[in-house]
């Protein structure tokens, strides 16, 4: 919040936070491992300008594609009438150590939010046809805790320990886990 007085009046005026949540995919990236190798790309994102100025909002899972859809989304609080930029720097994971840079491209945050389908792209690195493709939704995840109920079952589950005259008893589980976000 802002609170600027003058005299005897209050002039207050807040900032409109909300939570937006992006998403990256690629298209026709180029090889950056080598000729004999095959590429495994993944994004870094981070907010170049507004009031999130310099914080990195995370990287991506490395996926072996040319045209790769990243899973990883990314929540950013930012206020629809400042300019946030953000920049999405493309590596190619190496073996050898150093990765390679594919390249980067800026977006608007607001800009995109507000175009037809709510997607922008831009082109990577020197291939024309080479598109990064950022997507800007309102966030589906509010600040209030929930509840979810859930039925599983196991049908025609392997008994995965056979015991003496294959009389052993599974133990068969289910593992939840949240999706990173």
């Amino acid at each position: 919040p802002t609170f600027l007085f003058a005299g005897d009046y209050c002039n207050c005026s807040y900032a409109k936070m909300e939570r937006y949540q992006i998403s990256l995919n690629a298209v026709d990236l180029p090889n950056a491992s080598g000729f004999f190798r095959k590429s495994s790309p993944y994004a870094k994102v981070k907010v170049v300008s507004g009031s999130r100025e310099g914080t990195e909002l995370g990287t991506t899972e490395c996926v072996p594609n040319s045209s790769p859809d990243w899973s990883k989304i990314f929540f950013l609080d930012f206020d629809s009438s400042e300019v946030t930029n953000l920049e999405v720097s493309i590596f190619s994971k190496s073996e050898r150590g150093k990765d390679y840079f594919i390249g980067k491209a800026t977006f608007e945050a607001t800009t995109v939010f507000q175009e037809p389908g709510r997607t922008a792209s831009e082109q990577i690195g020197r291939r024309t046809t080479s598109r990064l493709f950022l997507h800007v939704e309102k966030s589906r995840i509010g600040d209030s805790t929930g509840k979810i109920n859930l039925r599983l079952r196991g049908l025609d589950m392997k008994n995965v320990e056979p015991g003496i005259f294959g009389l052993g008893r599974s133990d068969p589980f289910y593992e939840i886990s949240k999706k990173d976000s």
